[in-house]
């Protein structure tokens, strides 16, 4: 293992070729290996076409290294694995840009049809799921017409009666007119419980107390929408009364990642409703199972080929891997009229 060492004697060595030969003269100087390229470039030689092609093909090597790595995500993302296989560089009958395009961006445009179309199903069975949920509560555990007259009951109260907590459900209402009282809404929805603490004590400020909130916790983990992630979450309901401070408190439950649902004014509707979300979550769920076929059988087909024992991905890493070396080592070269 000697040879390794830098320590070892080294040979300075000046090669002078064509330049229609130098691509293939400088691939097989790289074959041999342990060899340092010294840079004879100088600045007149950097502003020639030639030097400003090779730069324009690194960075096409760097963007489609990242589109390789996007699609290892995908992998991921659906555990599929890539073996072990020893890479081959691919041949490349034209530049490696042209050729790099001509076979990945049909499989990019199949894949991206189906991932998207997965996110897209995922996205809307949570949304559904969610919104059963609020169903569910709202039809067996809340009285929202119970809960907006006893908040009427409460301003009635007197006004800066400390033995009200600040986040308890008992809220004194501040600053409201007699015609005030006669307009409630009420918001229900999904929210993290890791947001509940912040919601709550930005509710009071925003509302100055004239509307309050209160949770009912979900059982089991719910697949957010926005990151396909399980996450913890918790059915609110918000009663408020007042005009236009529905519309602030929509947007309050925007920004803290909260979900809103229209809820229906009687049983009847609860079920109606209840029954259509199972069918549109089966009709979904079918989709989504033959999207996930169709990607799943495109990664593999990306990932491994058994029959000839190669992975294309590998392949095209070692490919674009090469061609940037390439392409940094001719940069280094000095040009005159017809060599290099």
């Amino acid at each position: 293992m000697a040879y390794l060492f830098r320590s070892e004697d080294m040979q300075y060595v000046q090669i002078t070729t064509q330049k229609d030969k130098a691509e293939f003269v400088v691939r097989r100087i790289g074959e041999l290996g342990l060899l340092h390229i010294v840079n004879l470039a100088d600045e007149e030689s950097l502003k020639t076409e030639h030097m400003k092609d090779y730069k324009k093909r690194i960075v096409l090597s760097v963007q489609n290294e990242k589109r390789l790595d996007d699609i290892a995500k995908e992998m991921d993302r659906f555990k599929i694995k890539i073996p072990d296989y020893t890479p081959t560089e691919v041949k490349i009958a034209r530049g490696c840009a042209a050729e790099f395009q001509t076979t990945w961006a049909p499989l990019e445009v199949e894949l991206k049809i189906n991932t998207e179309a997965v996110k897209k199903l995922q996205t809307s069975l949570s949304k559904l799921e969610e919104e059963r949920h609020v169903l569910l509560q709202c039809k067996d555990n809340i009285n929202l017409e119970a809960e907006v007259q006893e908040l009427k009951l409460n301003a009635n109260r007197r006004s800066g009666d400390m033995k009200y907590p600040l986040l308890e459900a008992d809220i004194e209402l501040q600053g409201m007119q007699a015609d005030d009282l006669k307009f409630y809404k009420y918001i229900c929805g999904v929210i993290p419980v890791a947001q509940q603490p912040p919601f709550t004590r930005m509710l009071y400020r925003l509302s100055r107390g004239n509307a309050f909130v209160r949770y009912l916790d979900i059982s089991e983990p719910i697949i957010a929408p926005e990151s396909g992630e399980p996450v913890n979450k918790s059915v609110f309901y918000i009663v408020s009364i007042g005009r236009g401070l529905s519309q602030k408190l929509a947007k309050l439950c925007d920004f803290f990642q909260a979900s809103i649902y229209t809820v229906p004014d009687n049983r009847a509707g609860y079920d109606k409703r209840i029954d259509e979300i199972c069918d549109e979550v089966l009709e979904r769920e079918s989709v989504m199972r033959v999207s996930k076929i169709q990607a799943r059988k495109l990664l593999r087909k990306i990932a491994r080929n058994d029959e000839m024992g190669r992975s294309l991905i590998q392949d095209w890493r070692l490919t674009l891997r090469k061609e940037k070396m390439l392409c940094e080592t001719l940069i280094k070269t000095r040009r005159y009229l017809t060599m290099i």
